[in-house]
């Protein structure tokens, strides 16, 4: 376990040389320890100072280092999301206090972090990655690993919103894991997570000539999409009348449905039938989304 360390000096308001010195904040990586030293000189009856996180004192992980000056050293390990926060080291004598107070940030992936983004082949799709912490510096490795720059095809990064890394274009190529690297500078911490790109496609089938059903009495539609959708798409059919691209066909001979899935997609099948074969009435341009 790796140990930053930061402290806080503390001495009573009462004594004639102390001075009450307030250290920078402190950031620690998620699952690894910081210690806060507390410095106290004793003054008449003061207190031994104590430590609290907010208003809550804390029972646990202090050590007394007797002393010129005496330290109380509060130990944080394995730190989790919830040791965020400010921790204050007071001492009293009567009715005077004497109190000195730490940020710790847990520097970690936000929440709200994005795991998996689907997108469509042929359109501009945006990856981001959150973090708390406040980080130096911020990259990204594609797929292959390799660090992707802003002057490499098909990716850009606009400076300042590094936390955003934008595919101009999604094609096959382009699918994969994107993993968004943090920095801090001092202490030195790294910290990473990934996003990965997956696509969702629907065709229609082989009995389509540019959408103009022939001589087929059913219509397949086709929709492809990454295991990691929860969700079963709900897939329509639509006829083209009079150059209107959203008639939605509700009143038909059925529209069935079927499903399977394999490691990485689903597959979901919509057929939409008619009872005989088309004619000048129902035959036409259909499409399916």
């Amino acid at each position: 376990m790796r140990l930053h360390g930061v402290a806080v000096f503390l001495a009573l308001l009462l004594a004639a040389d102390s001075a009450v010195t307030v250290p920078e904040n402190t950031i620690v990586k998620m699952g690894e320890g910081v210690k806060l030293t507390c410095t106290y000189t004793a003054e008449g009856d003061s207190k031994e100072p104590t430590w609290y996180k907010g208003t809550k004192k804390i029972e646990t992980g202090v050590e007394k280092v007797d002393g010129t000056p005496i330290k109380f050293v509060l130990t944080l390990s394995d730190v989790k999301a919830e040791d965020d926060g400010d921790y204050t080291c007071r001492a009293e004598d009567g009715s005077n206090t004497a109190d000195n107070t730490v940020s710790v940030v847990v520097a970690r992936i936000s929440d709200n972090h994005e795991k998996d983004v689907i997108s469509i082949i042929g359109v501009e799709q945006q990856l981001t990655c959150d973090f708390i912490g406040s980080p130096d510096k911020i990259k990204w490795k594609g797929p292959d690993e390799v660090v992707i720059t802003d002057d490499m095809d098909n990716y850009e990064i606009e400076s300042g919103k590094e936390t955003i890394l934008t595919v101009t274009i999604v094609t096959e190529e382009s699918l994969g894991k994107y993993t968004c690297v943090a920095e801090w500078d001092s202490p030195s911490i790294t910290v990473e997570d990934g996003v990965t790109l997956e696509i969702f496609s629907v065709e229609m089938n082989a009995q389509t000539v540019c959408g103009a059903v022939r001589s087929a009495a059913v219509i397949t539609c086709t929709a492809t999409y990454p295991d990691s959708q929860a969700n079963d798409p709900s897939i329509n059919f639509y006829k083209v009348i009079a150059n209107d691209f959203d008639t939605f066909i509700s009143d038909t001979n059925g529209i069935a449905t079927s499903g399977s899935k394999d490691d990485t997609y689903k597959t979901w099948v919509a057929t939409l039938s008619f009872s005989s074969i088309p004619d000048s009435a129902t035959g036409g341009e259909y499409y399916c989304k």
